[in-house]
């Protein structure tokens, strides 16, 4: 640990950024290990709970606040990283409304998803959701053609093999 303030303060900065790396790159488990190692200190510094915040707003679903922090990043540098990770949350609430919903104003759309304007939401459409239609002011969402329904599943085949898993386990004990 750096005694000095400004090697303290570049130390939790690179800290924060690796955490920062971590997170993006879905790698929580590290991101888990290097939050063990982190003294009292460090972790209050801004540049390591930023990201340790965002963590926790992502476990939670809270989308909106995680979009949110993009304007609040404590360096410039940490822009890079929160241009990808807003992606994955944009494509994480892209997935609920396509799940939730059969149609949606696209000003609606552009509210959930926190653009700034129906063309950016556009862009994305065009880019990102190829089976998304957009209709006048409206964005159609086409159900999915492949899935599993429930009578795919051979319930009375799962039901079997658990009464004989909990015969054997009984006879066991």
């Amino acid at each position: 640990s750096a005694a000095g303030g400004d090697n303290g303060g570049r130390r939790g900065h690179v800290l924060g950024l690796n955490l920062m790396h971590l997170l993006v790159e879905n790698r929580l488990s590290e991101f888990h290990a290097e939050l063990e190692l982190l003294t009292e200190g460090e972790a209050s510094s801004p540049f390591v709970s930023f990201p340790i915040n965002l963590e926790r707003q992502l476990m939670v679903g809270s989308y909106d606040e995680v979009l949110d922090a993009s304007s609040r990043v404590p360096d410039p540098s940490y822009a890079f990283f929160m241009d990808d990770l807003l992606q994955t949350v944009r494509d994480s609430i892209a997935d609920c409304l396509e799940v939730s919903y059969k149609t949606m104003k696209l000003a609606d759309a552009v509210t959930m998803m926190k653009y700034d304007s129906v063309e950016q939401l556009r862009e994305y459409i065009e880019e990102c959701r190829d089976d998304w239609i957009v209709e006048g002011d409206a964005v159609v969402f086409q159900p999915p053609t492949t899935g599993s329904k429930a009578s795919d599943i051979p319930s009375m085949k799962l039901i079997a093999q658990s009464l004989s898993y909990a015969t054997e386990l009984e006879r066991i004990v």
